[in-house]
Formats: C-alpha cells, structure tokens, sequence
C-alpha cells in the first residue's frame, strides 16, 4: 500500500507526514479498517486543503480530502508584576524554550492599558535553546 498527500496549491510538505497505525478487518462484513496518524506542524497559521490517497497493489486508489488548519496559539501564560515599591527598579526573567529542533518565533507585549513605563527584551524574538526574557 502507497500513502501519499496530494494538493492542488504549494504546501511544504516537510510541514506534513502520515503513518499508518493499525490496519484490520471487520470479521462480519469483511470491511478493511486502516488508522493513520496525520502529523501536521506548519511554522506560521494556514489553512491548506489536500487528499490523502491510498493506492493499493493490486491497483485499487482510494482518495479522502481533508483540511489541514494551523491557528495562531492562545497565549501561554499571564505575568502579574508586583512593585517593590515607589521608584525602585524591579525586573522577572521568563524561561522560555522550544520543544522543536528549529528556532521558533515569538512575541510578547502588554495588555492594553498597561503602563508604557514597563518594557521587555527582546521582543521580538525566537528559541530553540531554553532562553530568558527580562521584563522590568
């Protein structure tokens, strides 16, 4: 059996793999049943519509399109600062790191309303190794 993923626009197809897991066959009818695991991790949001199709040797194809959407992430967390007092300096160091091999982008910011006296570095920015972030 030949898996591919097939799609009509250009799509990095390092973006996108396929495995198939578990193939069995339903004793009563006689139906095959395949499992695939479709991995898909684009480095920026998109949504890109494809097929995967199924070649089997003795010459049957079989196709199943599909959607792949990647969306911006939720924000991973909320920092609350807490002064030390009225005209002292106070700075936190955010550990940040990538579970992936490549660098992979960020951005922090502040809420709006915040006030413009506080700043972060860098901002922004990319991880691959752990790295931190001052906000003072």
């Amino acid at each position: 059996m030949l898996l591919t993923i097939v799609s009509s626009s250009k799509i990095d197809m390092d973006y996108v793999s396929v495995e198939l897991l578990r193939r069995g066959k339903e004793i009563d009818s006689g139906i095959d049943n395949f499992i695939f695991e479709v991995t898909f991790s684009p480095g920026s949001s998109m949504i890109q519509h494809v097929a995967l199709v199924v070649k089997a040797s003795t010459g049957g194809q079989w196709t199943f399109p599909f959607a792949l959407k990647a969306s911006e992430p939720d924000a991973d967390s909320t920092v609350l600062i807490e002064s030390l007092g009225l005209h002292k300096v106070s700075s936190i160091a955010i550990n940040r790191s990538s579970i992936d091999s490549d660098p992979q982008a960020f951005t922090s910011y502040f809420l709006p309303g915040s006030d413009s006296a506080f700043t972060l570095r860098p901002n922004p920015g990319s991880c691959s190794r752990p790295t931190r972030e001052a906000v003072s």
